[in-house]
């Protein structure tokens, strides 16, 4: 392996190139203004002996995620740049402002980094994060994964989501996700502007993401199946190679994976669910209702249509415009 004492750790451009075969090391990628230094993320590298694909992995885009950055950081702490044919980029923690603050938005600047994606060199921190990710990480990646969980309020089960349109980008997209190997796939025939994802896809490269249910805590069981994940991946790119056992997924789902796009709550008050995660409903069926502090039920959420609950709220307090559910299809021809 060889030695990086030589190299810069800390760095305002990213490029694998600039590091020889067999480099491991924890490099930190600095975003700067025009008069300081306003944030700094650590960027894991492994760049194996021999030439191959290349893998990049973000964690904690949302700063009330936790199993994305642990697994990468794991992964990365099991990776030998001996026995890669290729390199391996992880970002456990992409949106540190909104980790200590422990929230879904930037404290900085109110922002969602899972929505501005490309972002802006010269915008707020946020966009400034966005931009850098993009354009260091992401762009120079053969396949990329983002790794969340459903956060302090929402759950949803485990489960990869993926581009099901019928070119190479989705072909190679379903490819990973019936690998990766967990119970759920989605399959998503568009992709919303703004995430980490998209960007991706608008450059042509094939991506994965997953989701695991949040809460606000740290789950090891969540976080050692985003490694087996990301190491079944990187198998099938040839990036290492281990014998995997043959995985076969339980739920096919499909349809839009736009979370902003649930059915919300109009009142204030405490939500009771009356479905759970993969259930099967039939537009019209209640979902749950609002009821106010003396007990009185005060609203009552049906579905928008027929298919499987993949997301809901679990923390009871709710005012107008909270996510309570989102419903998607199922994938008969999987």
């Amino acid at each position: 392996m060889n030695s990086c004492d030589s190299y810069k750790t800390e760095i305002t451009k990213f490029e694998l190139n600039a590091y020889p075969t067999g480099f491991k090391n924890v490099l930190n990628l600095l975003i700067t203004s025009k008069d300081s230094i306003d944030l700094s993320i650590p960027i894991l590298v492994v760049k194996g002996s021999k030439p191959g694909k290349t893998i990049a992995v973000f964690g904690g885009v949302h700063g009330d995620e936790y199993h994305g950055p642990q697994a990468i950081r794991d992964l990365y702490n099991s990776l030998n740049p001996d026995e890669l044919n290729g390199a391996f980029i992880g970002v456990p923690h992409s949106n540190i402002p909104a980790f200590n603050a422990g929230t879904r938005v930037s404290p900085v600047d109110g922002l969602n980094l899972a929505r501005i994606f490309p972002g802006n060199p010269t915008g707020s921190l946020t966009e400034k994060i966005a931009h850098c990710l993009g354009v260091n990480i992401i762009q120079g990646s053969d396949f990329f994964i983002d790794l969340h969980d459903s956060g302090s309020y929402m759950s949803m089960p485990l489960l990869i989501g993926y581009y099901s349109g019928s070119n190479q980008i989705g072909r190679q997209s379903k490819n990973a996700a019936f690998v990766f190997g967990t119970d759920v796939v989605w399959g998503h025939p568009e992709v919303a502007e703004g995430r980490s994802i998209s960007y991706a896809h608008n450059l042509g490269i094939p991506w994965l993401y997953a989701e695991s249910p949040g809460g606000g805590w740290l789950n090891l069981y969540q976080v050692n199946k985003y490694i087996s994940g990301v190491k079944n991946v990187m198998k099938m790119l040839g990036i290492i190679s281990f014998e995997t056992n043959i995985f076969t997924p339980k739920h096919y789902l499909i349809g839009s994976g736009d979370v902003d796009k649930s059915i919300p709550t109009n009142r204030n008050g405490y939500l009771l669910a009356e479905v759970d995660l993969l259930q099967q409903v039939t537009k019209g069926q209640t979902l749950g209702k609002v009821i106010s502090f003396s007990g009185e039920e005060i609203e009552t959420i049906k579905s928008n249509t027929t298919g499987v609950v993949i997301c809901m709220r679990r923390t009871p307090s709710v005012k107008p415009g909270d996510i309570a559910f989102l419903i998607t299809g199922i994938d008969k021809s999987p």
